[in-house]
């Protein structure tokens, strides 16, 4: 069993890799520092081949801890 919001992020990164993007050689992804966990995720949803083929794609930038927009 794979909790909703875990298996709902690597679907959608799964998505901008294969679908929204699938030409792009690297994928910008921002994130807070609470959704630190996208890349686990991948491998929880994923077998461990195509969580790597779509990790190979993502490139994680992370906002700072204490700061405003």
């Amino acid at each position: 069993y794979i909790p909703l919001r875990i298996s709902f992020r690597a679907h959608q990164m799964k998505y901008l890799v294969d679908e929204r993007y699938p030409q792009a050689d690297k994928i910008g992804v921002i994130q807070d520092q609470l959704n630190t966990h996208v890349k686990a995720s991948l491998y929880k949803a994923f077998e461990p081949k195509e969580a790597k083929r779509i990790l190979d794609k993502l490139e994680f930038h992370y906002t700072p801890k204490h700061g405003s927009w």
